[in-house]
């Protein structure tokens, strides 16, 4: 008999052996909400809160934009017109690529924006999104699509996403896949994306089969809920619908984000359908890759 055995697997260090920090580096991203309010924000212009009350800071609502935090690297989803504000805010000193749901400007007229970066950093930024919503930014803002002088040198690169790429895993830094799966958002398609275990969801009014058979498993649903109390809405889900998804879906945690000024944080959270909590700027999670 000996009292030494060889143990089933060795390990590098202490630190695997007591499971502190095991997991290795590039495993888990932090996904931060920049902004969960609608297109107007909250308060509106005139200083409306409308039914959100001004003293609950979780009421203060820029437009809708999203984070994604990767070992040294940012990831934006979505430039609002608030996206200064946000990237002052969470201080992103450097952006590593963007990433486009839709073309509404409220996602959209902050891309000017990405100049700060491009000079910074000295090289054009990545931006990603479908031939549709990248041609309707570039219709609007041309001048950061391509060189017009020597002194206006184009800003980002286009990345398109086809119809081939929907429900494909991409790769957009080593380590890192984001799932683009089309959504219907009225009458246009939106993109949402799967990064890891987390689905974000904006801005959508319906989430067709086969997208919602590329989201099984996931641990966290991050979803517009712009038409919470509206059932005839066409734009946006409404309660009935995200209760449809949640059911369908089956996440651990479901996000409602797009909150607008009727849309008071603590009556959401009083109100919302189990394992749904409302978003609020700055809300962040652990995503698993």
């Amino acid at each position: 008999m000996t009292c030494f055995q060889k143990p089933k697997k060795w390990f590098k260090n202490l630190a695997e052996y007591f499971n502190v920090n095991a997991d290795p580096k590039g495993q888990t991203a932090e996904f931060i909400i920049l902004g969960s309010g609608g297109s107007t924000g909250v308060p509106a212009i005139g200083n409306i809160w409308g039914k959100c009350d001004p003293n609950n800071p979780k009421n203060l609502r820029s437009r809708t934009s999203a984070l994604i935090k990767y070992n040294d690297m940012n990831f934006i989803i979505d430039t609002g017109p608030d996206f200064k504000h946000q990237a002052n805010a969470h201080n992103l000193t450097n952006i590593n690529g963007v990433i486009y749901t839709h073309d509404h400007g409220d996602h959209t007229n902050g891309i000017d924006e990405l100049r700060v970066y491009k000079n910074r950093q000295g090289h054009n930024i990545p931006v990603y999104g479908t031939d549709e919503t990248l041609g309707s930014i570039e219709s609007r803002h041309g001048h950061m699509f391509e060189s017009r002088s020597e002194f206006y040198s184009k800003v980002v690169d286009k990345n398109i996403l086809t119809a081939k790429d929907m429900k494909q895993k991409f790769e957009i830094a080593s380590g890192l896949y984001i799932t683009p799966f089309e959504m219907q958002h009225g009458h246009i398609m939106s993109t949402g994306y799967r990064i890891g275990d987390l689905a974000y969801c904006v801005d959508m009014s319906y989430i067709p089969d086969e997208s919602i058979e590329a989201l099984k498993g996931i641990k966290t649903l991050i979803l517009d809920s712009a038409g919470y109390q509206f059932p005839e809405s066409r734009q946006h889900a409404n309660l009935e619908y995200i209760k449809e998804l949640q059911d369908r879906i089956q996440p651990e945690q479901t996000v409602l984000t797009v909150l607008s000024v009727i849309m008071d944080y603590e009556d959401v959270k009083a109100h919302a359908p189990q394992g749904a909590i409302p978003a609020y700027d700055g809300f962040k999670t652990i995503i698993t890759l």
